[in-house]
């Protein structure tokens, strides 16, 4: 019973949790059933028209042995109405049926996107992995660069501080040089 109501929802578009959708599907094994009950149907619904057609006493055959045609009327009607019913109850379970294979059709295809989705999601997550260690490769090659162009301006600064050194110490030896010839004429004198 609950599983009509649930069905009947979901005709009405109402949108179901993931336990009745599941409540629904475990259900579809009832489809022997269904199929026996349709047969039966289809049965009643012959012996009706042969009844409906013929007026007298009707025979038909069945699983269960031959029919004949009841004399009272008031059966006549129950066995109607009960046929009726059986079709109806019929019809509804193969609308229900089409309700799940429909679902399970769209259940698969999201299975598979599902599927899709996460290979790709892993792909990326790979690839962002090779990004990200070639983000950081390139990091650390900014800092050596950094680090190498910092040196590079403390070794010139050192070179030219040497450089002012050497001219001074030049500056130094020739005018010692200059005294000591000076000092060397002077004692020649």
């Amino acid at each position: 019973m609950e599983q009509m109501l649930l069905a009947k929802q979901d005709e009405a578009g109402v949108i179901l949790s993931d336990e009745q959708n599941d409540f629904l599907f475990a259900d579809a094994s009832r489809m022997e059933e269904i199929e026996e009950l349709s047969a039966n149907i289809c049965l009643m619904a012959k012996i009706q028209r042969s009844y409906q057609n013929s007026g007298c006493m009707i025979q038909a055959m069945s699983p269960f042995g031959s029919v004949e045609k009841d004399t009272h009327v008031h059966d006549l009607c129950a066995l109607e109405t009960f046929a009726r019913n059986a079709y109806e109850e019929v019809a509804k379970q193969q609308r229900f049926v089409e309700k799940v294979q429909q679902q399970n059709v769209t259940l698969t295809s999201q299975i598979k996107m599902y599927k899709e989705r996460n290979r790709v999601f892993k792909n990326i997550t790979k690839d962002n992995n090779y990004l990200k260690e070639f983000l950081e490769a390139d990091e650390r090659a900014k800092c050596v660069q950094k680090q190498a162009d910092s040196q590079l301006y403390r070794d010139r600064d050192i070179i030219q501080d040497l450089e002012k050194q050497r001219d001074e110490l030049s500056q130094e030896v020739k005018h010692f040089k200059q005294k000591n010839e000076e000092l060397q004429q002077s004692k020649l004198i």
